[in-house]
């Protein structure tokens, strides 16, 4: 599933307790809400696992492979990307007093 418009991250919110609080996620050791896994599509949240019901109860998610799959439709998600690339600019020449800048792709976001 590794293409340059699909990609995975991983935050460990016991080392990032301001990132949990920023996605609502309880990151309390007793949590259920551990793992928490979020879809974003242009920067917005479109799907996670686990979630809520209407009554605001947590439903349960069994973390398996063929789950994670299923929720995400990561298979249809993937083909869409695949047929979907990023188009590419092409890079200035670098300037000799410019050696830290960097060169940021368009389509991606820097995040902080």
């Amino acid at each position: 599933y590794d293409l340059d418009n699909l990609k995975f991250g991983k935050i460990d919110v016991g080392r990032y307790p301001d990132a949990a609080k920023a996605h609502r996620v309880n990151d309390s050791s007793m949590s259920k809400q551990l793992p928490t896994i979020i879809l974003f599509r242009e920067g917005k949240e479109t799907c996670r696992v686990p979630s809520f019901d209407s009554t605001g109860k947590l439903r349960k998610f069994f973390c398996t492979e063929d789950n994670i799959k299923a929720a995400f439709d990561l298979n249809n998600l993937y083909k869409e990307c695949k047929a979907n690339p990023l188009k590419h600019r092409k890079k200035p020449a670098a300037k000799a007093d410019n050696s830290h800048a960097e060169d940021v792709d368009s389509n991606h976001e820097k995040i902080e």
